[in-house]
């Protein structure tokens, strides 16, 4: 294999792959370097930390951070190979990586918890050194607990290796929609516009996960006066950090007032501009200080999106359930605007809700001619979604190969939740073609994905998935322990909407 000349310039921070040159962090320019000195090795994370952030108290998490700025910055090339529980290698043959070293091999073989021997302070405190390695031990049984929990569970020897094991909790952000006050009709259209755009600012960062429109909506479907008391979604969703903001003013003279919400904390502040754009950078920018991402943010530009107040009423009839009367705005919406996603991805949602499924497929052909092969587009992931769900309601053969595609789209935009929704389907495709020892796999991956987004209600799916299993095996004890499993967690978190179809599953089990 032809060698690939990489070189690291510690002065300004750049590496240089053939005739591409990025700037990185200098954490992430560290760990790069220590990596292609190494090529073709598996490094640890544990050796990663030890070698990079040496004397420092990190995460994890700041690992997987530099690994996809890294591979962020030269997309389109195979720099970095992931080996589940084992680490990472440096994929180039290299005939320079530069004279700088970061640190000797042998120095990085220092043991983890030797790095936290340091005093921190928290919201409540000092913690000691003895806490810490406390708190390591109870994680480490804690972990111990879950790993024989997961063993306990049904597995299956046609399970393809997946990236569940290697997803680590990050930021999890519901952006709720904009608050307007004291504004002309005309402009009510931003209250989801705005939403959307930031949403849109987030929405191809690895190191967070933020819900996209639809998933705000099915959240706030969940519970009374969501959006009036928004603490209420942490017991809903997997959500670490929810923002509120409102907006008044008029054209050269706006306001928006915000809301930074996490489980221990809030921050507030009033944002003051001549436009709604320079506005809703501002409070992508402070979003971005909080989660503490370093996201390159996009000039805003959703008026292209939402200028027809068409869509608007529709979005405003789809959080309500009204499928109908948002089919018809939607319908003219797409003759507006024949070229754009947005309309016929909503239409095929609407009509998917109505139980629709041969109409809403043809919706979603018809958007994903218009959208091509534009895999980067949230749109295209989701339609192909939507479409493998469809096909599978109307027991068409293809749906399985659709609902593998939409994983690959999942996996590959690192959308973890929607990942969990499609392991699920799968496992439904074989419990529906009668071949429930395949199936117990695909639901063995789709709750791990949710037990590491601690998304409650995704969480309660799951185990319903595990009795609709059980019911296939006609294994009355198991699915009702399954079922249990299900009401415990509703009853726990609150979940009453989860009680129609923890009552249906019922009826079904005693039927047995």
């Amino acid at each position: 294999m032809e060698s690939v000349k990489v070189s690291f310039n510690s002065d300004t921070g750049e590496v240089t792959i053939d005739d591409v040159t990025r700037s990185l962090r200098p954490k992430t320019f560290q760990l790069a370097q220590f990596l292609a000195e190494r090529s073709g090795q598996v490094i640890s994370k544990d050796v990663l930390l030890s070698a990079v952030w040496t004397g420092s108290i990190v995460e994890d998490q700041a690992v997987f951070q530099s690994i996809n700025e890294i591979r962020k910055a030269f997309a389109g090339r195979d720099v970095i190979k992931t080996f589940p529980r084992r680490g990472y290698s440096w994929l180039i043959p290299s005939t320079d990586v530069g004279a700088d070293a970061v640190v000797n091999a042998e120095a990085v073989t220092a043991e983890r918890v030797k790095r936290i021997d340091v005093q921190t302070t928290t919201k409540s405190g000092a913690i000691t050194t003895r806490r810490v390695l406390a708190g390591v031990a109870i994680g480490l049984v804690l972990l111990s607990l879950f790993t024989v929990y997961l063993i306990k569970q049904p597995t299956s020897s046609a399970i393809a290796t997946t990236h569940a094991d290697s997803v680590v909790r990050h930021p999890v952000v519901v952006i709720l929609p904009v608050s307007i006050t004291g504004m002309d009709n005309s402009q009510h259209w931003l209250r989801f516009g705005a939403m959307d755009a930031l949403i849109q600012q987030f929405s191809d960062s690895p190191d967070i996960t933020v819900f996209q429109p639809d998933d705000v909506f099915d959240i706030l479907k969940r519970t009374k006066n969501a959006e009036q008391h928004p603490e209420s979604l942490f017991n809903l969703s997997a959500a670490t950090l929810i923002v509120e903001s409102a907006l008044n003013g008029v054209p050269g003279d706006y306001v928006m007032t915000y809301r930074l919400i996490s489980p221990v904390s809030e921050v507030k502040g009033v944002l003051h501009d001549v436009t709604v754009d320079t506005l809703l950078h501002q409070l992508a920018e402070l979003l971005s200080e909080q989660l503490q991402v370093n996201q390159t943010l996009r000039p805003v530009n959703f008026e292209e999106q939402f200028r027809n107040t068409l869509i608007y009423n529709a979005m405003q009839l789809i959080a309500a359930a009204d499928y109908v009367s948002a089919q018809s705005f939607l319908e003219s919406a797409i003759i507006t605007f024949p070229d754009a996603p947005e309309p016929r991805y909503w239409l095929a949602r609407a009509l998917y809700l109505q139980q629709a499924s041969e109409d809403s497929l043809q919706v979603i052909n018809e958007a994903l001619n218009t959208l091509k092969s534009e895999e980067s587009n949230r749109y295209y992931a989701r339609l192909y979604y939507l479409k493998g769900s469809a096909l599978l309601n109307l027991h068409q053969d293809d749906a399985l190969l659709t609902l593998q595609h939409a994983l690959t789209l999942a996996e590959k935009n690192n959308d973890w939740l929607y990942v969990a929704y499609t392991q699920s389907l799968i496992g439904h495709y074989y419990l529906q073609t009668q071949t429930p020892e395949q199936a117990s796999g695909y639901f063995t991956e789709a709750m791990k994905y949710q037990q590491v987004l601690n998304c409650p209600m995704g969480i309660v799916q799951s185990h319903l998935d595990w009795a609709d299993y059980y019911l296939a095996l006609q294994n009355k004890p198991e699915a009702m322990r399954a079922l249990s499993d299900a009401k415990a967690l509703a009853s726990q978190r609150s979940l009453t909407q989860t009680l129609p179809l923890i009552n249906a599953k019922s009826q079904k089990i005693q039927q047995l």
